[in-house]
């Protein structure tokens, strides 16, 4: 995503490290925790998916996004933001950031305990559960693997989350401006800087806008 914004904006190791480490803390308990309510009750997990995807599919349709040229593609986009959702948060506007990752990490908290509180009840109705996984032990666990990596991430946006110029952020996510950085930039060719620099200003497309916003919403 750092090819569409401002040389300034990349991310050092020290940040790759942090955001990695918070990502890894908050998606194992909410996939052990799946695991878990799978293991007990099976037939239910696609019930509990499919409802909480559909309101995360409609939680993307109230931010309004306008990535795609067709309205059609705009809602697979929607379905899936809900997708990833379901595992891990991924910022699709730049309104409410704050509010709406407090919410998130929430209703997901919320959700994960109580996945975790069916898989102990079933535990504590099946006896034989226990020569495996010790409730008492994985419960906090999980939940503390969770705090924990709330808090890295705070201290990851306060300490290790590359700055942007807002200035030249706004101007490559403006429908005009020059583009010459990300019109030239191929995943299969990489070119130096001074015949990127020496290129001609583009027109951007829907995918370079797409891209854009995405790198934009991000290093916010």
């Amino acid at each position: 995503m750092r090819i569409y914004l401002p040389e300034k904006c990349k991310m050092s190791w020290i940040s790759t490290g942090v955001y990695f480490l918070w990502n890894l803390l908050l998606i194992i308990p909410r996939v052990t925790a799946l695991a878990l309510f799978c293991s007990v009750l099976p037939c239910f997990i696609i019930a509990h998916f499919l409802s909480l995807w559909m309101l995360l599919v409609l939680v993307a349709w109230s931010q309004k996004t306008d990535y795609m040229e067709h309205s059609g593609w705009e809602w697979l986009y929607r379905a899936a933001v809900g997708l990833i959702w379901y595992f891990s948060w991924f910022n699709v506007s730049k309104k409410g950031i704050k509010l709406k990752m407090v919410l998130y990490y929430s209703l997901m908290g919320l959700d994960t305990m109580i996945l975790l509180g069916f898989w102990c009840w079933k535990v504590f109705e099946y006896a034989g559960c226990w020569s495996s996984l010790n409730p008492y032990v994985v419960i906090p666990t999980l939940l503390g693997f969770y705090v924990v990596g709330i808090l890295v991430k705070m201290i990851y946006y306060r300490w290790c989350h590359p700055s942007c110029d807002k200035e030249k952020t706004a101007e490559l996510t403006e429908p005009k401006g020059k583009y010459r950085r990300a019109a030239r930039y191929d995943m299969d060719i990489d070119l130096p800087p001074e015949d990127v620099a020496a290129a001609p200003p583009q027109p951007p497309t829907g995918a370079l806008k797409r891209s854009r916003t995405m790198a934009a919403n991000f290093y916010f």
